[in-house]
């Protein structure tokens, strides 16, 4: 599972933040992408949606070719 989180939001302590409790539902693996934006609304838009897309394109390919 990968979840986006907006990298400028505010300071993520990845150990105690509870958005990021679904690691222990994921036992392919949990990884976290930030995106360089303020909040998560700010990420479906220019440009912070291209660069959404183009990770989400790097994640599902490889499945795509399986």
């Amino acid at each position: 599972m990968t979840y986006f989180l907006a990298a400028d939001r505010e300071e993520v302590d990845e150990i105690e933040d509870p958005r990021l409790d679904w690691e222990e539902f994921c036992p392919n693996g949990f990884e976290v992408f930030h995106v360089d934006t303020s909040s998560s609304g700010e990420m479906l838009m220019l440009p912070h949606v291209q660069v959404l897309a183009n990770q989400l394109r790097t994640i599902l390919e490889p499945l795509h070719n399986e």
